[in-house]
């Protein structure tokens, strides 16, 4: 009985009063930190090739630049505008809802002159922009976001000066794709907005952000002019004091693209092919780069993504999901009281490697499948309390043991102890009378 007591009180040790300490020591918030990550990335990629779900029918392309396409192109360190220009209509032409153009368009092609294809893009844009509104698709332009002198952000596009372009009230539309990077230089989130110091604007939603409300709202049977008009207001409203959501990093619900229902085909492929006429009918079709001499490619919990493919997986994981959370409420404290007791019996095992042994496999067949099943539900299970059970409470079981089991032994060597200082302070005294 003493032994299960002491148990108890270790896993308690870990499970309630470690997790009440975060935000007080950062060697603990670090490990927690640490712990929910390490175990996020494991069921993350656990997971990359099943079916993303959710139940919800969502219309995902991306129109890419492989590396065939951009040999043929002369491998250019800028893509030509005019290739961009060709993307853009063969996307619109098919009926595509919105179109995300991932490609940089804050300076020219040619590094400072405008060239005639800069010229012929912004031409083609402004009238794509003009043009009414339930017969042109959504185009989601992108900012290039700088760090400013006084510390916040500037975005800035040759296609904004002396242009209509520079508003989002036709079918051109601007927003940012800053993902933010991790410590561990890997990305597995992504901002609602960027905060800016530009044109009076402070906030810039993401592309993601935009795609993700065009979606929705085609798929609640808004006309394309109704659904761009509820992003304009959307747009509208994070210029307010107070936003209509907070800029707190989503996480991503990273898959494989076949798993997340997200369509990959080259340019150049398509456009040798006999398609239909509405090949894009209600989808959000992304343009970008998908070569081995990008620079838009980055580091994830399944391997390395292009910037495009991001962009993709953020959308579905909020069209299909919708914010990635914790598990709250009673299912919570279920969960932590089961834990506690289960671990508390692992713990009374003898040894060390026989503890480690049982927590693993307790860890595999119980943790994980329970993880990964709430995680195609859109939900988190926090992961910190039992892997800093291993982490924190074994080095610590010993001595918690040892002071539970040994009270009586503990209480005699103190009374010894205050009986020996007793003898040695009468001793002393008798000395001194004499």
């Amino acid at each position: 009985m003493k032994k299960w007591i002491g148990g108890l009180i270790a896993c308690s040790t870990v499970l309630l009063i470690i997790p009440l300490l975060s935000g007080r020591f950062t060697l603990v918030d670090n490990m927690v930190e640490d712990s929910r990550i390490w175990m996020s990335d494991v069921v993350i990629a656990a997971c990359k090739d099943d079916p993303l779900g959710g139940g919800k029918d969502l219309k995902l392309s991306i129109l890419s630049v492989d590396d065939s396409l951009h040999q043929s192109w002369g491998e250019p360190y800028i893509t030509p505008r005019q290739k961009i220009a060709e993307m853009i209509r063969f996307a619109a032409e098919y009926h595509a809802a919105a179109v995300v153009v991932d490609f940089d368009l804050s300076r020219s092609e040619a590094w400072g002159t405008r060239t005639e294809g800069d010229k012929g893009l912004k031409r083609y844009l402004e009238q794509l922009d003009q043009a009414p509104a339930e017969q042109m698709p959504a185009i989601i332009l992108l900012h290039d976001l700088r760090q400013a002198a006084d510390g916040g952000k500037t975005a800035s596009s040759y296609l904004r000066s002396d242009s209509s372009l520079a508003d989002n009230r036709g079918n051109i539309f601007w927003a940012s794709s800053t993902f933010p990077q991790e410590d561990d230089q890997l990305i597995r989130r992504f901002n609602y907005f960027e905060q800016v110091n530009w044109d009076k604007q402070r906030n810039i939603p993401s592309a993601m952000l935009l795609a993700t409300e065009m979606a929705k709202h085609m798929q609640h049977g808004l006309s394309l002019a109704k659904s761009k008009q509820e992003i304009r207001n959307l747009i509208h409203s994070m210029q307010s004091e107070s936003l209509p959501m907070d800029n707190q990093a989503m996480p991503i619900m990273l898959h494989e693209n076949h798993a997340s229902g997200i369509e990959v085909k080259p340019y150049f492929q398509l456009t040798d092919k006999k398609l239909s006429p509405r090949y894009y009918e209600g989808h959000i079709v992304l343009i970008g780069s998908m070569h081995s001499l990008t620079m838009d490619k980055h580091q994830t919990a399944i391997g390395d993504k292009f910037g495009v493919e991001l962009m993709a997986h953020a959308i579905a994981t909020m069209v299909q999901h919708g914010e990635l959370k914790p598990l709250e409420g009673w299912p919570v404290i279920a969960y932590t009281l089961v834990l506690l007791v289960v671990m508390s019996l692992i713990l009374l095992l003898p040894g060390i490697v026989s503890i480690l042994i049982v927590s693993a496999t307790c860890a595999l067949l119980i943790f994980f499948p329970l993880s990964i099943y709430l995680y195609h539900h859109g939900l988190t299970l926090d992961a910190a309390p039992p892997i800093l059970l291993i982490e924190i409470a074994e080095p610590i079981i010993p001595f918690i043991l040892m002071f539970v089991l040994n009270v009586s032994l503990i209480r005699e060597k103190l009374q010894e102890a205050v009986e020996h200082m007793k003898f040695e302070w009468s001793g002393r005294e008798k000395e001194s009378d004499q």
